[in-house]
């Protein structure tokens, strides 16, 4: 679990004793804000998050409901789940409902006061007091109705943060008790993405869920209102018309909402395919599969736009139909008025107070309810989602623990049958029977894909047995054969949530042999080592899981093949004083393929056909045994791992820089922009002429007919223009929006996966997925709607600020001094604000890197029994996140609220200094009213909108960020001019020296040597001696000194691409991808079937791809979690087997793999590649002693290169390896 800067101890939330005006007007909020403008602020100084979200009680208090729900329902069902949650935040909708009321009323008594002031204002020729007061009450009505709506949309961010934590505790929990069999079938993007955007998606539901309620009901209270000033015949009309235009935008908002699962299907295919490339980036590299991994993502990405901008044109239709709809309905009315005859009878003051009313419908039924309806269909996508995951089985332990029994025996198993798969009749274990007794070593032998890491899943209780009983005594410890080390110091990595005790912690650090590894590094044990142990190697990562195990008191213990990344030395150090010493009174269990060690257990057992049975080593066997390897120690690309004590992101400081948002709009397209703005000014144009010639007309035009007519047909063809006007904003920004996220996505992209292989190693997964997850998301559907409502919004405002001006140009002083103190205000909250943003976002990361920690290392942490430990870490970076989000979102509602009371207050002085001292007609003022407020709404959201447009764009600032990385040399001096290049595979190293970034030291150092075509090369030597540092200078993981020239050509004056396709390299990290057998085998699908079972049999593995049901093409899940890891390995060589490339490079390629498919390897090998020059970094000493050469490394320099024979008879280093091969097989 990762070191994150949380919070220790911060001010209890200020709201928590707020009094009642307070909290309505946020002025709980001030002295923060004051504090954020003063000071930089940072993490510990954020407040407390509230105490109903903090994710511990608030998950307790959802078990308790679901547990009624659960009684109610036996099959857990969607219902039985968001049941338990609504009970939790039912409080919260209930004010959203109530206050929601309340503002809408409010609202409707507003627009009488319009109507009276109106009436009042064409039945006097002086302005009477009672005008006054109608006009100050319209502005203070609405000033008093945002203030309620903002405090709303407070308890409905809490409420909706409440349900997404409860919901993402829920899928955290499910994920610590799946079954393992049934995890294989949910990719960890897919998790991912259910953690982060589909609980999203449900809080931005509970947000818009009241509408659902009040917006039909002001619907009707609005229907029966103007209903008495045009009669029951056009009321009718009103009616259907209303119903027509209601019924098709909730039809097609639910369609565009519903596309979201296809969104998120291909989202989740796409973030998986980017961490999988972040996983597996240095064998991409390796093998020069960048193009693959960019096109097969890309295709990923433009599926899912594609999809995305169906729903976009979807839902175009009901938004534009938002904008048309009021004056589609007043033009019903209008006209059935007139055919009715009725129309005699409607004076302006009706026409302006009964379209007042419609706007009102706007906002309620053709904006809220349609975007209501939009948000629930995708909250159910989501949600159904969800509850295919939480519905996977959990796991089953079936184990029968029996602590108390006198009986000697830890383990029993009795006839037991087991299965990777459910579906599967036929076990991979067949009745096994064991007896296992305390202070005794049981070693398990067996060929790739036995069954022998099944047999410690069973023991363990990760695996359902098909039959057969289990019975254990006392607590289980457990070291996997893929070791597993996560983003925290080395320390906590071993001690692993355990008591400390430096004693016994120094112990474990010598038995392990990992003194000297740690004082090598700068903190000792307070390193931190990266995401995956990225930064420490092979070997290390192995001790250091072993370590934990070996901390951990408990009675038996499960090592699976701990010993294959360890040299001579430290291997049999392992193994005599960790193993058999300090373990001696224990219970252990190793699963080895180094068969030196099984003269020195005390039981060996062999799988074979999924069967067990007792191997006794005899005579002659004891005699190959002398002959057999120890493991030569594997480094990683650098033994040292360098200190990176903040986790947490680059949060930048103040405005986003405009560079940013230039950025941004080229990507969209300046034209379709250009043609955006053009076409929002017409509709705001056309808006403007319907109104004000149709308010005219029934002015002056006083029953007469004619003029009725015409002004009818001029407002239907307005109509046409205005619907052909709204439609074109939409789709052009959804073009605009969708050419944007395309681009920036592919920008981002392919400055990754080229940038060098020093940007992986020092940053986490979780950090790079939360760009091309949540910050993807943000430009994708966040930025494209605030930057068009931001330039909407600026365009309205530009617009109504000219028709006051044009009729009363005094309210120019007015709008000059609102505009001044609000961007006082503004420039007052913005520091702080844009700080949060920033600390919002990055607190984020952390909560992906611990749910892929906790997928990775599931099996450790289930064994270890430390579920509740890391849901509790897991509780505290969701109150972490919810903490900077609460206090973001307070801080713009407290900008909201002090915006609006500047902005009523004096445009409501304006109003009726302009009503005392101006002489307007009945129709001027009432658009002018209607302008003014049209005015004070741009004026109050303009702000916030721009804060929430900086937020999005702060999303397109951290990807710029990640297309300005340090990328992998593009220049080249010379390309091959034979096609055919390398030919004879001749290698020749002149002075090469290499060192890491970061260090001093060189790890190669004026390495030269030539070997001649054909060769076989080993490479061997001690820990940290530069071995991997040679294969990491021929494929240019880091850009050496010196040359390498291969068949005449210097490799480093090669295109990158081609020098790394001239040799072909097995890795001791395999890796298998998310897909078919066959697409891991042969990623760019160049070559036949027949050459992929050729290669599958040049490995040994068609036998076993041929009992799969789809055979080459059976499904992968991720990382190859269905095969074992000899066989992942097995597949890895495959795929070098199938390129046939002249160099062969084997990097410990065979750490996994038994003696017996070792040989077979090695056979194949001299069969299928005895034209090939072969670089081996020796796994074990037999495999490399009949080789033509062997090179010894140490510090970085060769000290040692001859045959096997010459270097035994010099008495050196090799000699010294393989004397102590043969002296502890013989011990």
């Amino acid at each position: 679990m990762e070191t994150t800067r949380l919070i220790e101890k911060s001010q209890e939330c200020p709201y928590v004793k707020a009094n009642i005006f307070s909290r309505l007007c946020f002025w709980w909020m001030t002295s923060f804000i004051r504090r954020g403008a003063k000071e930089e602020l940072v993490p510990e100084t954020v407040f407390e998050t509230l105490p109903e979200l903090k994710s511990l009680p608030a998950y307790e208090e959802y078990r308790v409901f679901s547990r009624r729900e659960e009684i109610k329902d036996k099959e857990l069902r969607m219902g039985t789940v968001m049941n338990a949650v609504r009970k939790l935040v039912c409080k919260y909708l209930a004010w959203s409902v109530f206050l929601n009321s309340m503002t809408d009323l409010l609202v409707l008594a507003s627009t009488i006061s319009y109507y009276q002031l109106l009436r009042q204002f064409s039945l006097n020729t002086m302005v009477v007091p009672l005008e006054y007061g109608l006009l100050s009450g319209i502005f203070l009505i609405h000033l008093l109705a945002d203030i309620l709506i903002t405090y709303c949309n407070f308890l409905e961010l809490v409420g909706g943060l409440r349900a997404k934590t409860i919901i993402r505790g829920v899928i955290y929990q499910k994920l610590l008790s799946v079954s393992k069999t049934a995890k294989h079938n949910v990719t960890s993007g897919r998790i991912l993405t259910l953690i982060t955007s589909d609980t999203e998606q449900v809080m931005d539901c509970l947000s818009f869920l009241q509408f659902i309620i009040t917006s039909p009901v002001m619907s009707i209270v609005l229907v029966i209102i103007i209903s008495m000033e045009i009669g029951f015949n056009v009321t009718i009309v009103m009616i259907i018309t209303l119903a027509v235009i209601v019924f098709i935008q909730t039809i097609l908002s639910y369609l565009s909402g519903s596309y979201y699962g296809w969104i998120t299907f291909f989202s989740d295919k796409r973030v998986n395919s980017v961490r999988e490339l972040c996983s597996a980036i240095k064998l991409i590299k390796m093998n020069a599969w960048e193009r693959n991994f960019e096109g097969k993502i890309k295709e990923q990405r433009r599926k899912e736009l594609l999809v995305n901008f169906k729903s976009l044109i979807i839902e175009a239709i009901p938004n534009a139909m938002g904008i048309v709809a009021p004056h589609i309905v007043l033009f019903a009315v209008l006209a059935s008025m007139y055919w009715f005859k009725q129309i005699e009878h409607l004076n302006v003051a009706q026409f302006l107070y009964i379209s007042l009313m419609l706007g009102t419908f706007e906002d309620h039924l053709f904006n809220t309810f349609a975007t209501a309806m939009f948000h629930i269909a995708e909250a159910y996508e989501s949600l159904e989602r969800i509850m295919e995951f939480l519905k996977l089985p959990d796991r089953e332990n079936k184990i029968v623990r029996d602590d108390s029994s006198e009986n000697e025996q830890t383990i029993a198993l009795e006839d037991v049958s087991a299965t990777w798969d459910d579906n599967v009749d036929t076990p991979i274990l067949k009745n096994i029977n064991l007896s296992m007794k305390p202070g005794q070593v049981y070693c398990v032998i067996g060929t790739i894909g036995c069954g022998k890491s099944t047999l410690l899943q069973v023991l363990m209780g990760e695996l359902n047995t098909l039959s057969g009983s289990i019975i254990r005594k006392g607590r289980l410890n457990y070291s996997p054969q893929e070791p597993w080390v996560f983003g925290d110091t080395i320390r906590e990595n071993v001690i692993f949530g355990e008591p400390l005790d430096l004693v016994k912690l120094q112990t474990v650090y010598e038995v392990s042999k990992l003194i000297e590894d740690i004082g090598k590094f700068p903190l000792k044990d307070q390193t931190i080592v990266g995401e995956r142990g990225l930064k420490v190697s092979g070997g290390q990562r192995a001790r250091i899981s072993l370590a934990r195990a070996l901390y951990r008191e408990s009675d038996i213990y499960l090592l699976d093949d701990p010993l294959s990344a360890l040299d001579a030395n430290i291997g049999e150090h392992v193994f005599q004083f960790a193993i058999k010493d300090y373990l001696k009174s224990k219970t252990v269990l190793l699963v080895t393929h180094q068969t030196q060690y099984l003269k020195n257990v005390d039981k060996s057992l062999i799988i074979s056909d999924g069967e067990m049975s007792e191997y006794t080593v005899d005579k002659d066997e004891d005699e190959q045994l002398q002959i057999l390897s120890k493991e030569v120690y594997k480094v990683g690309k650098h033994d040292d791992a360098t200190e990176k004590k903040d986790y947490l992101e680059r949060t930048g400081q103040g405005f986003v820089n405009w560079g940013v948002h230039w950025y941004y709009m080229k990507k969209g397209s300046l034209f379709l922009l250009f043609l955006g703005v053009l076409f929002l000014l017409v509709v705001l144009f056309i808006t403007l002429i319907i109104d004000k010639n149709t308010a005219e007309v029934i002015e002056l035009n006083f029953g007469n007919y004619a003029a009725y007519r015409q002004a009818l047909i001029f407002y239907a063809a307005g109509i046409g223009f205005l619907t052909l006007a709204s439609l074109g904003v939409e789709f052009i920004f959804a073009a605009f929006n969708t050419r944007a996220s395309i681009l920036i996505h592919a920008d981002m992209l392919k400055e990754v996966i080229r940038a060098k292989m020093m940007f992986f190693d020092s940053q986490r997964i979780g950090v790079i997925l939360n760009r091309f997850s949540k910050d993807i998301m943000a430009v994708d559907h966040v930025l494209f709607l605030v930057f068009a409502t931001f330039i909407y919004l600026v365009l309205q405002l530009c617009f109504s600020v000219s028709f006051t001006l044009y009729v009363y140009p005094m309210s120019g002083i007015s709008f000059a001094l609102s505009i001044i103190l609000i961007f006082i205000v503004f420039k007052f909250a913005t520091k702080t604000i844009f700080v949060l943003k920033r600390l919002s976002s990055s607190s984020h990361s952390p909560v992906l890197s611990h749910v892929s920690d906790t997928i990775d290392g599931l099996t450790v942490i289930r064994c270890h029994d430390v579920q509740q430990r890391f849901w509790e870490k897991y509780s505290e970076l969701l109150d972490e996140n919810n903490r900077m989000i609460l206090a973001l979102n307070s801080s713009y509602f407290w900008l909201r609220t002090m915006i609006t009371s500047i902005v009523f207050l004096i445009l409501m002085a304006t109003s009726i200094i302009m009503l005392r001292f101006t002489t307007l007609s009945v129709t001027l003022l009432g658009l002018v009213i209607q302008y003014i407020l049209h005015v004070s709404e741009p004026l109050q959201t303009i702000f916030q909108t721009f804060i929430r447009m900086e937020d999005a764009f702060t999303s397109v600032e951290r990807v710029i960020d990640y297309t300005e990385l340090d990328k992998e040399k593009k220049e080249f001096k010379e390309l091959p001019t034979d096609m055919m290049w390398p030919r004879n595979g001749s290698l020749t190293f002149k002075n090469v020296s290499l060192k890491y970034e970061g260090t001093d030291d060189y790890a190669l150092k004026n390495f030269s040597l030539e070997i001649e075509s054909g060769k076989k090369v080993g490479i061997v030597g001690r820990t940290g001696a530069g071995k991997s540092t040679i294969v990491s200078a021929i494929l240019r993981l880091v850009e050496p000194e010196g040359e390498i020239i291969l068949d005449g050509i210097n490799l480093f004056n090669l295109p990158l691409a081609i020098a790394r396709s001239s040799v072909s390299t097995i890795p001791q990290d395999m890796y298998l991808f998310t897909g078919t057998v066959r697409s891991n085998i042969d990623p760019n699908s160049i070559y036949s079937d027949q050459e992929i079972w050729n290669s599958l049999e040049c490995v040994g593995m068609a036998p076993k791809i041929k009992l799969l049901p789809d055979t080459i093409y059976a499904k992968v899940v991720d990382n190859g979690g269905n095969f074992s890891v000899g066989e992942k390995q097995m597949l890895s060589l495959a795929r070098a087997f199938l390129r046939k490339a002249n160099v062969l490079i084997l990097d410990e390629a065979t750490a996994n793999i038994d003696n017996e498919t070792d040989t077979l390897i090695q056979d194949c090998i001299r069969e299928h590649f005895h034209y090939c020059t072969i670089i081996t970094i020796a796994h074990r000493i037999k495999t490399i002693m009949d080789y033509d050469m062997i090179l010894v490394i140490d510090k970085g320099e060769l000290v040692e290169k001859g045959t096997p024979d010459q270097l035994i008879s010099s008495g050196g280093l090799f000699n010294e390896l393989v004397k102590k091969s043969t002296d502890s097989v013989m011990a």
